[in-house]
């Protein structure tokens, strides 16, 4: 008799994610702290951040592993305005230029500890992951690597979250604290294009990503990859007009809406920090901005700061990898203009970065503020610099 194993494994390898979620005591999701298997399956599905329910997780369909909401697309102005707080924005932001794009959905909060090390375990039960050398994995060096290229510093275990122990990768604490629930960083791009295609593989849809070249093969396949840069902006900051900011609002004052570093720009002292922390990176819980939420000591009462798309942490957090290469003066180029836009001339060696991290200023956390990050290798993976990943319709 013939034995159809194909529906087991999936459903063991989505075991292999919800036990990675529930790796440490306790696990942060949105602003509930859950400590039993029974509280995460009754709870989750209202937390907002994660698998609605069981069912989807252990079916092989964790689709709503990442929420995701929709942006319609259609045309919108591209590039920093000329008032406010963009009036003193950087000429890479220039010309303003309208921009055209096909409907698609984003992330609406940052990738986490919790779900890169999920995709991780997934990832390791395939064989897909080795050391630095090559060689399996869990031998060696702790750092993660496919194809010779780093994914993520895990030996950092002063910036990066993600610990591997046991044969298991899970989220850490910090200072008694789950970090679960806050960004994933010190992850490389390769690392972010790699999560998008191992994370499309869990659910059945295809890959966006050859991971041999690089290259983005199937941007409109339905699967996970990364946003454009002008998917980003018109998810950070169009509604109708250009806001300045991620939060919804032209203007960033105090603590209430974003997690970035005030003047003078002491780290951490004048960082929001809003969980506390004695050390960095000083980053918050992803979506903690929400109107409800208030800092332990008392200092940080929020405002409800989503972006008009409706994602959270668009300033501020993180800064967060996009899928161009960098050009500054790519605004002004004929490929800016068409519909889709793309920077795909790897002339400056650096990838976009967009919305600023804690340890950045209001300036870099504006909406058509550019940036940039080295893809690859020690100087790509930093404690300030996250990803959210988005799919087309």
């Amino acid at each position: 008799m013939e034995v159809c194993l194909v529906p087991a494994l999936r459903v063991f390898s989505s075991i292999l994610v919800l036990c990675s979620f529930l790796a440490s005591e306790s696990v942060t999701a949105g602003s509930v702290q859950v400590n039993s298997l029974f509280e995460f399956a009754s709870q989750w599905k209202t937390t907002g951040h994660g698998p609605k329910n069981l069912i989807d997780l252990l079916s092989g369909h964790p689709s709503s592993m990442i929420e995701v909401v929709g942006a319609a697309g259609g045309n919108f102005m591209m590039g920093r305005r000329d008032d406010g707080d963009d009036a003193q924005g950087y000429s890479d932001e220039l010309p303003r230029h309208q921009v055209t794009l096909s409907a698609f959905q984003i992330g609406k909060y940052e990738v986490t500890n919790g779900q890169y090390a999920a995709v991780l375990n997934y990832a390791l039960s395939k064989g897909y992951l080795k050391n630095s050398s090559g060689g399996a994995y869990g031998t060696g060096g702790r750092d993660v690597y496919h194809n010779g290229v780093l994914l993520i510093n895990v030996d950092d275990s002063d910036d990066c979250q993600i610990s591997f122990g046991s044969g298991v990768f899970a989220a850490d604490s910090k200072e008694g604290i789950s970090m679960a629930n806050y960004p994933v960083v010190e992850v490389s791009w390769f690392g972010t294009i790699a999560f998008c295609n191992w994370l499309s593989e869990m659910e059945g849809r295809a890959a966006s990503y050859n991971l041999t070249t690089q290259a983005r093969t199937n941007p409109f396949g339905g699967g996970y990859r990364l946003p454009t840069e002008a998917e980003w902006e018109f998810a950070a900051a169009w509604g109708g007009s250009h806001k300045i900011y991620g939060t919804g609002s032209d203007t960033l004052t105090g603590k209430s809406s974003c997690n970035y570093t005030m003047d003078p720009g002491i780290v951490p002292d004048d960082c929001v920090n809003p969980s506390g922390f004695g050390s960095t990176p000083c980053l918050s819980p992803v979506g903690w901005f929400n109107g409800v939420n208030i800092s332990p000591n008392g200092n940080v009462h929020t405002v409800d700061s989503r972006s008009p798309s409706g994602c959270y942490d668009m300033s501020g957090n993180a800064a967060e990898i996009c899928e161009d290469w960098y050009l500054g003066n790519f605004y002004g180029t004929a490929q800016a203009t068409q519909p889709n836009p793309v920077c795909t001339d790897p002339l400056s060696g650096f990838r976009v970065l967009r919305g600023g991290g804690w340890i950045d200023n209001k300036k870099q956390a504006r909406t058509a503020s550019r940036y940039f990050v080295n893809p690859e290798g020690a100087y790509g993976t930093v404690s300030h610099i996250g990803f959210r990943v988005v799919r087309s319709n």
